[in-house]
């Protein structure tokens, strides 16, 4: 899978390859815990636009240089270390649930009062709010994916 940098400029593409091998880990740990079928899957476009010239939020346009490690060290990484511990039932559960076998990180256009906020559907979808872009991913909020998950399946 290819990730979409579209819209970057080529030195912020740069960093954000840089930091792939992050993506990479975490992708092999859902893999491995979830199945081949199952994709990390990075909504580069979305986040490019938020954080653009053509973004509202000015942290956020302020912090978009920062976005390889953000994005791929602080979420990706802890994504994979949260799912690799996953014990069978909800292993079972999420596989059975999400028919799409996604788990997209992307940024919310909405402002939420949360460092990000979780969505189970088709997908799960891990929505970084544009405020707190460069906050870390903690497993143990009760927001967490974990957590959503157990609620909503």
């Amino acid at each position: 899978m290819s990730l979409d940098y579209t819209g970057f400029k080529l030195g912020e593409k740069k960093i954000l390859k840089d930091k792939e091998q992050f993506f990479d880990a975490a992708q092999k740990q859902i893999k491995d815990k979830l199945g081949a079928d199952w994709q990390l899957v990075v909504d580069w476009p979305t986040i490019e636009k938020l954080t653009g010239d053509t973004g509202t939020n000015e942290r956020a346009k302020n912090e978009r240089k920062y976005l390889g490690g953000c994005v791929y060290q602080n979420y990706c990484r802890s994504l994979g270390e949260e799912i690799s511990k996953w014990g069978a039932e909800i292993v079972e559960a999420v596989n059975d649930a999400i028919t799409d076998k996604k788990i997209i990180v992307t940024m919310d256009p909405v402002h939420v009062d949360a460092r990000y906020s979780v969505k189970v559907g088709k997908s799960i979808e891990v929505l970084i709010q544009q405020e707190k872009i460069c906050y870390e991913y903690a497993a143990s909020d009760p927001n967490s994916v974990t957590a959503t998950v157990e609620k909503s399946l």
